[in-house]
C-alpha cells in the first residue's frame, strides 16, 4: 500500500512541470507573484532560510516562464 501511494505521489509530481508549461503567461505571472509575496511573508517574519528557498522557486519558475513565452512567442513572429 504504502508502494502504491509513492507511486502515485510520484506520478502526479511528475506531471506538475507540464501542467506548469500549458498554463497561459498571465497564469504564470499569479502564480510567480503570490510565490513572492509568500517570500516575503517569510522574510518579514524572520524565517530567512525559508524565505530564501522560496525566492529560489519564484526565480526558477520565472526563467521557466520565459522560456516558455520566447518559445510561443518566435513561432509566431516567424510566420507573420
Amino acid at each position: 500500500m504504502k508502494r502504491l501511494v509513492a507511486l502515485l505521489i510520484l506520478t502526479l509530481a511528475a506531471r506538475l512541470p507540464l501542467a506548469r508549461a500549458q498554463q497561459a503567461p498571465d497564469d504564470q505571472y499569479v502564480v510567480i507573484y503570490a510565490l513572492v509575496q509568500q517570500a516575503d511573508s517569510l522574510d518579514s517574519s524572520g524565517q530567512l532560510q525559508q524565505a530564501l528557498a522560496q525566492y529560489a522557486r519564484c526565480r526558477a519558475n520565472w526563467e521557466n516562464s520565459r522560456r516558455f513565452i520566447r518559445i510561443g512567442t518566435c513561432g509566431l513572429s516567424t510566420s507573420a
